[in-house]
């Protein structure tokens, strides 16, 4: 399985014709991709209202990845091995 980060998902979405469309849909075809809550989540919640609903069926046929407490706390150091402690939050913006 893959996991699609929704960077690609917008590329692939918002053109049809862009190299992340073509090989999304090269994993689609082959039942390679998983779809993370937060990804589902970021999709459904940038996309138009009318579309939503036909995003959520297309979405609905792949296999979802729940975060546990393990992977939060994995993504927590990799947070804080990425930035120096001197960091604050204002280094964002």
């Amino acid at each position: 399985m893959i996991v699609v980060d929704t960077s690609v998902w917008v590329a692939a979405l918002c053109a049809a014709t862009s190299p992340e469309a073509e090989v999304l849909a090269s994993l689609l075809d082959a039942d390679e991709v998983a779809l993370p809550v937060p990804v589902r989540i970021e999709l459904l919640s940038g996309v138009a209202r009318t579309e939503r609903a036909r995003l959520r069926r297309v979405l609905s046929a792949l296999p979802v990845l729940y975060p546990t407490e393990e992977s939060w706390s994995l993504m927590n150091t990799w947070i804080e091995r990425a930035w120096p402690a001197s960091a604050s939050a204002s280094a964002i913006c």
